[in-house]
């Protein structure tokens, strides 16, 4: 019998479009984890929903016996920004969901022609909207100026209210390009949708 951690990794945007994730609240050892690679499990909570937690035994290797997904994990500081550099230690990333804050994404450090290691900031919704503004623009002025216009910035769709979360995902293809999509209602109507916001 397949896992949910199984199903996810084969293929992980057709998943995406027919699960909801969301960081289970009832696992409390997520909001402590640092910033970097850790083991997650999905776990299906019913109605096409499936909760995000942290693995209990971070030793625990990605095996066929287990699948757990290894991800890069992104914390969130509600009065600042946290910062999570992509490399090739893991093949997904994960953040806090969505509720006001605002995930932007720039062009990292390249490997070779073509590709490169992205760099991830969340940049909390406590900070009123001149900071994170003032944040972003700081993120961006790092990358080299020919490459500025390729970064990307997502926050809660308008118009939404702060009890309906985004989900952020990442995941590396098999080309080696990172794409990060975000999970967030439709305001127009529809029920959720997916929307690849990098590259």
């Amino acid at each position: 019998m397949h896992t949910e951690n199984w199903s996810f990794r084969q293929d992980t945007l057709a998943y995406l479009r027919t699960h909801q994730l969301m960081m289970d609240a009832f696992n409390p050892g997520w909001g402590a984890a640092a910033v970097g690679v850790h083991s997650f499990d999905l776990r299906p909570l019913g109605n096409g929903e499936v909760a995000v937690r942290l693995a209990q035994d971070r030793q625990e290797a990605t095996t066929w016996r287990t699948h757990l997904v290894r991800a890069h994990w992104l914390p969130y500081n509600n009065a600042g920004t946290t910062v999570c550099q992509i490399d090739d230690t893991a093949d997904y990333f994960f953040t806090v969901d969505l509720s006001g804050c605002r995930v932007t994404v720039t062009p990292g450090p390249y490997r070779y022609i073509g590709t490169n290691y992205p760099t991830v900031r969340h940049i909390g919704g406590g900070m009123t909207l001149a900071n994170r503004n003032a944040a972003t623009n700081a993120a961006v002025a790092l990358v080299p100026l020919p490459q500025q216009a390729r970064a990307r910035s997502i926050s809660q769709a308008s118009g939404i209210t702060y009890n309906v979360e985004g989900f952020v995902v990442g995941f590396k293809t098999a080309l080696g390009v990172w794409k990060f999509y975000i999970q967030d209602d439709n305001p127009a109507g529809g029920g959720r949708r997916v929307r690849q916001f990098y590259p």
